[in-house]
């Protein structure tokens, strides 16, 4: 049968020949045919078969801008566009002069693509869940996207819950839903939504796990509820759980799920609180004595344990390392580091750490380390202080000398206006003392000199024939002119009425009127 077969295909390929099929074409692609202004669209230009130049442009540039003219032979050459502003652009090939690669002939077609630029969406805030539900249980209250807390009861063998959770806006994102473990007693657990633009919304599902029989515990911290579920209890992180071995303690005939450590002779049980965290507790001597809390960073795992005395200056504060919290020692001004009192796990040693609270990292504990801490802040807050200080002290100088500058404007007079020099010889009374020396004609020549200063106007005078002269002022410049000459004052001085005068009541005007006409007459 198959050898007839076989001779049907050969007598009918010698009846008809096969024609040479030709797979030669343009193509043209885009990374995307919508974008925002701004963005950049990638065109593949493939030529298959062909050979020779291809135009790539854009019917709209101020749209969508670039493109060029290049050589392209069998293969495929790929150009950015820039989007620009919105609308539409079409981005066409043409072939210039090109021809098939097998030289079968001349290769006229084209090829286009259309590329929409659109507005730029914003983003959404979105952050609501559009439904929420356990199920197998009911949520109290209602749900409601706007209530943000919720409590559930289960029954007391179930060890997964499923949570179904619908956001509102599908450009948002969502974790805490699908199926979730939970152990008996509280369980705390968190639905997050977050919208487009980063700002999260949590819904908190109080779900309590009935146990039938709770076993409660009191410790120093706190009151607890023992874990009955070995899946529930978790190796602390920096430990190696290949080291751990489930184990069991028995409490009022009920057996307790232990974490076991034969290396580090540990034995440790799970204390719940009332919010659903679950702590370690070391079992020692059939007890439940301390909690047990390790820290791990750098290489370093310490066992916190309390110490047996505190260094000075230090205090007892509660801290909190990744979400859980811790006991530690700090002082008030160094709120970046507290000293951590424990056991490196490595060298089985006890001491105090160094834990930078900051930096999440832990270093053995060395006292220069500290006193080098308190050197530098103790000298930044010196400084600090003196700075203050001065700046203090210079505003108020500051503030002083604007007020006595103020003060010594006000208080300040306006200055005299300076009087003409008088080119006549001044008189100095020094000088007329020297020549003089005589104390009564001293004390003449002071009434005299008083006299002259103060202006007088010349009173009317008749003259013999009854008829009024006319009123001659005599100005203060000119007695100054007329008198303060030395040697007219000596010629005053020397007229018999002012030697017979007694006192300056006697010695009027009658002496200067009879002088001025002498020496008019002079003249």
């Amino acid at each position: 049968m198959k050898k007839k077969i076989l001779g049907a295909l050969l007598l009918i390929s010698l009846l008809f020949p096969l024609t040479k099929v030709n797979a030669a074409g343009l193509g043209i692609s885009a990374s995307t045919k919508s974008t925002n202004p701004g963005n950049e669209v990638y065109i593949k230009v493939s030529a298959n078969g062909l050979a020779g130049k291809f135009q790539v442009s854009s019917s709209n540039s101020n749209v969508l801008s670039g493109g060029g003219t290049d050589w392209i032979e069998n293969d495929s050459k790929t150009y950015t566009f820039k989007a620009k502003t919105t609308g539409t652009a079409t981005i066409t090939v043409t072939p210039i002069n090109v021809a098939y690669s097998d030289g079968s002939g001349k290769y006229t077609g084209s090829k286009s693509i259309t590329i929409n630029i659109v507005k730029p969406r914003e983003k959404s805030t979105n952050n609501n869940l559009k439904s929420l539900e356990i199920e197998g249980a009911t949520l109290t209250p209602e749900f409601n996207k706007d209530t943000l807390e919720y409590t559930a009861e289960i029954t007391n063998d179930a060890e997964k819950i499923k949570i179904n959770a619908e956001k509102e806006d599908g450009y948002a994102s969502l974790e805490g839903d699908g199926e979730i473990e939970v152990a008996e007693g509280a369980n705390k657990l968190e639905v997050k939504v977050t919208s487009e633009t980063g700002v999260e919304k949590v819904y908190t599902l109080n779900v309590t796990v009935k146990d039938a029989n709770p076993i409660k515990q009191t410790t120093t911290d706190g009151n607890y509820t023992l874990v009955k579920r070995a899946k529930t209890l978790t190796v602390p992180e920096g430990l190696d759980s290949e080291k751990f071995t489930q184990g069991t303690f028995k409490i009022n005939d009920t057996e307790i799920p232990t974490l076991e450590n034969e290396e580090l002779k540990l034995k440790l049980v799970g204390l719940k609180d009332e919010n659903g965290n679950i702590y370690l507790y070391k079992v020692e001597d059939e007890k439940i004595t301390t909690r047990y809390e390790v820290i791990t960073s750098k290489g370093l795992t310490i066992e916190f344990k309390e110490p047996k005395k505190v260094i000075e200056g230090y205090t007892k504060k509660d801290i909190t390392i990744d979400g859980k919290g811790y006991t530690a020692y700090q002082q008030d001004k160094y709120k970046n580091y507290a000293l951590i009192y424990g056991t490196n796990l490595e060298t089985n040693e006890d001491g105090w750490y160094l834990y930078n609270i900051k930096e999440k990292s832990i270093q053995t504990y060395a006292k220069d380390i500290i006193d080098d801490i308190n050197n530098k802040y103790d000298k930044q807050i010196s400084d600090y202080k003196m700075v203050i200080a001065l700046l203090t002290g210079l505003s108020g100088l500051l503030l002083l000398i604007l007020i006595i500058v103020l003060l010594t404007k006000k208080k300040r007079k306006p200055k005299k206006e300076k009087q003409p020099k008088i080119k006549e010889e001044i008189i100095d009374k020094k000088e007329i003392e020297k020549e003089l020396e005589d104390t009564k004609e001293i004390d003449k020549l002071e009434i005299i000199v008083n006299k002259v200063e103060e202006p007088k106007e010349e009173t009317k005078k008749k003259d013999k024939k009854g008829k009024k002269n006319k009123e001659i002022e005599v100005s203060h410049e000119e007695n100054k002119s007329e008198f303060l000459n030395t040697e007219d004052l000596k010629e005053i001085l020397n007229n018999p009425k002012i030697e017979e005068a007694k006192d300056e009541d006697e010695m009027d005007t009658t002496f200067f009127d009879d002088y001025h006409h002498r020496k008019k007459k002079k003249r």
